[in-house]
Order: structure tokens, then C-alpha cells, then sequence
């Protein structure tokens, strides 16, 4: 079994960042959730970068399903990269009981070729649903997409939190299970607020001796790992520079991150290494404003050393014209 995701590039030349599920390591899919829905905010990043991007992720949000692609968040990526579309808020119990799958069926068969990632109602432990409404609304999605149209590459996306020994939560509570899923994904991120050790937790690196304990990213794969092997892919991914100074609420940064960047750089080509070599799908930076009112220095193009290790990884994840 093999997923094959096409972006097609302005230019009119294609990348082809071929996945398959077990084997050789191929290049992961990088992209952004832009600040705006539209291809100029994408584009303008790219500009920023200086490398073209072969995803975008982007939201549907209010409970209903888009009437087609043409007319959903993913249209502006038509012709020219990979969406990566989450169908939010829809109600678990009418979804379980059937009461979305004509909409799910329409806008599937609209999708056509356009590549395309699913997920529906992503970052449902913040639901307010049981874990099994959930599960059992996610697996009729899965089930009503894939037969009308197959091509579509279909997933789940948990929080980080769900990994949390004091969430309260089962660790894959919240999984459908690989037979409902084409890839299991997660929601990560390294900001500030979030850790109470800041100096010590927020910079934790892969190379790490404590990482296998602390970091809930690791167990989200070693779960993986152990419940399918599926490609993981990686929704919502972020860190400020820690250049927080001033700001309130904020300790200063104590010259940890000196010059601005030098360590949230450093995080990012650890994290980026980390993610393709355990079979990562995909992963897009989360680059809006709804994290960076607080933490404004998060957006990947905010500083020279994260916007050069992002080229950099670019630069050589755009190959595979077919």
C-alpha cells in the first residue's frame, strides 16, 4: 500500500512527495496554516522564505460541510499545491448517525484529483464529546469520503495533550483506529506559557537525555508505533524565539536565545529532523495570529535564522518532478 500526494506548482511543474507507509525514508510535505485564507498570504511567506511550499493547511469551520472544493478554504490551492482540510464542529452524534454523509459524499466527489489531506473535527479531546461518539462519528466520515472518492487521504489529528500523564486522559482515547485512518496526526507546539520550568522544558531536543520521558511528542509516536505504524503527519507545529522581554506575563529571556532566533532555529531543524525520520507525512508550521497575539515572534518568517533553516529544509523537499 503506498499514498501518493501530487502538489502542482504555479509554474506548472509538479512535486511528488510519494509516501509509502512502510520503507525507505521519502521527504515529508512542509508547508504553513497561513495568517489568511487566501494564496497571496501563502505566496507572500514563499516570497519571505525564498523556497516555494508544497502544502497549506487551512479550517472549515461552523458545522457544515463546503457545498464543493471549489467553493471551500482549499479552492486557492487548485492547480497549485497539496490542501490539507479540516472539517470542524460538526456535531459527533449526528455524524455517527448518518446525518452529514450526503454532504461528506458531495463534496468528496467534488475534491476529483485535487490532492488533498482530510480531517474532521480535528483536536477532538476539546469536543466536549465521549471518546466513543467521537470515534464512532469519525468512522463513518472515513467510510462515506473513501468510497466516494478513494484518492483523498484521510486522517485524524489528537492534540499533544492527549500524551500528557496528567491530562486524565488514555493515551489514544480519542484514535479511530488505523483502519480508519490513512494517517494519524498530531498538534504540537513549544510555547511559553505552556511549561512552568521554562528554561529548562520549552528547548528540549530530540538529542536529549530526558526527552523519552518528558516530551509528548514521543509518546504520540511511540503509540503510533505500536497501533498501525501509520504515517504521521503533523497539523498545527510552532515556537516563539523566547526574545519575550517586556512583554507581560513574560520573564525575561536571559539571553537564551541570543542572537533572536539562534535556539528557536536550533528547535525547528531538530523537530523537522525528528518528524521525517519516523515516516512523517506532513507537517505545517501554524503561522496566525490566533497563538501569535501572544507570542508575535512565532510566525516562521520572524526572524533570519528560522527563516534560513526553513529554506534550507525546503530546498531539498521540492524534488520528484513526475
Amino acid at each position: 500500500m503506498a499514498i501518493q500526494i501530487y502538489g502542482k506548482h504555479s509554474d506548472g511543474t509538479w512535486h511528488s512527495p510519494g509516501r509509502p507507509v512502510l520503507g525507505a525514508q521519502p521527504k515529508m510535505m512542509m508547508g504553513i496554516c497561513p495568517d489568511a485564507t487566501t494564496n497571496a498570504e501563502f505566496v507572500r511567506v514563499e516570497g519571505l522564505i525564498g523556497q516555494r511550499m508544497g502544502i497549506r493547511r487551512c479550517y472549515s469551520y461552523g458545522g457544515s460541510v463546503p457545498a464543493s472544493l471549489a467553493s471551500s478554504p482549499a479552492a486557492p490551492d487548485i492547480g497549485l499545491r497539496t490542501s490539507w482540510l479540516s472539517i470542524s464542529n460538526q456535531n459527533a452524534n449526528t455524524a455517527a448517525s448518518g446525518g452529514f454523509d450526503s454532504q461528506w459524499r458531495n463534496f468528496a466527489v467534488s475534491v476529483g484529483d485535487h490532492p488533498m489531506l482530510l480531517t474532521w473535527n480535528h483536536e477532538p479531546e476539546n469536543d466536549g464529546y465521549a471518546a466513543s461518539v467521537f470515534k464512532a462519528g469519525f468512522q463513518r466520515f472515513y467510510d462515506v469520503v473513501k468510497a466516494a472518492n478513494p484518492k483523498i487521504v484521510v486522517g485524524t489529528i489528537l492534540m499533544d495533550w492527549c500524551f500528557e500523564p496528567t491530562s486524565g486522559l488514555t493515551p489514544g482515547s480519542f484514535d479511530p483506529g488505523p483502519s480508519y485512518r490513512d494517517f494519524f496526526g498530531v498538534d504540537t507546539y513549544n510555547f511559553y506559557h505552556f511549561f512552568n520550568n521554562q528554561s529548562q522544558t520549552r528547548w528540549v531536543l530530540p538529542t536529549d537525555a530526558n526527552w523519552g520521558t518528558v516530551n509528548r511528542v514521543q509518546k504520540f509516536f511511540d503509540y503510533n508505533q505500536a497501533n498501525g505504524n501509520q504515517p504521521v503527519a503533523v497539523g498545527e507545529f510552532g515556537t516563539p524565539n523566547w526574545n519575550t522581554s517586556g512583554v507581560p506575563g513574560h520573564p525575561p529571556d536571559n539571553g537564551i536565545d541570543s542572537p533572536v532566533g539562534t535556539r528557536k532555529s536550533q528547535w525547528i531543524d531538530a523537530m523537522l529532523s525528528f518528524f521525517e525520520a519516523r515516516n512523517c507525512l506532513a507537517m505545517c508550521w501554524f503561522n496566525t495570529d490566533v497563538n501569535n497575539d501572544y507570542e508575535p515572534s512565532a510566525f516562521i518568517e520572524a526572524d533570519a535564522p528560522s527563516r534560513a533553516v526553513w529554506a534550507s529544509w525546503l530546498a531539498t523537499h521540492q524534488a520528484g518532478v513526475q
